[in-house]
C-alpha cells in the first residue's frame, strides 16, 4: 500500500479497509491471489514542504 500511495498516512489505511470488507480478518500475510481494491485518494488540501537548503 505505502508503494501506491508514498505512505500509510492521513487515513490511507483506514480507506483501504473500507473498500475492502473482511481484508482485516485475514491473516498479516496474504495469500497468493488475494485481491484488494485500491481506492482513488486525492489530495483535498495543501501539501505541506520543507525547504532543506537556503
Amino acid at each position: 500500500m505505502a508503494a501506491h500511495y508514498g505512505d500509510t498516512l492521513d487515513g490511507k489505511v483506514e480507506a483501504v479497509l473500507a473498500a475492502n470488507p473482511g481484508l482485516s480478518a485475514l491473516s498479516a500475510v496474504l495469500d497468493a491471489g488475494v485481491r484488494i481494491a485500491l481506492p482513488d485518494l486525492s489530495i483535498t488540501g495543501p501539501v505541506e514542504t520543507e525547504q532543506l537548503w537556503g
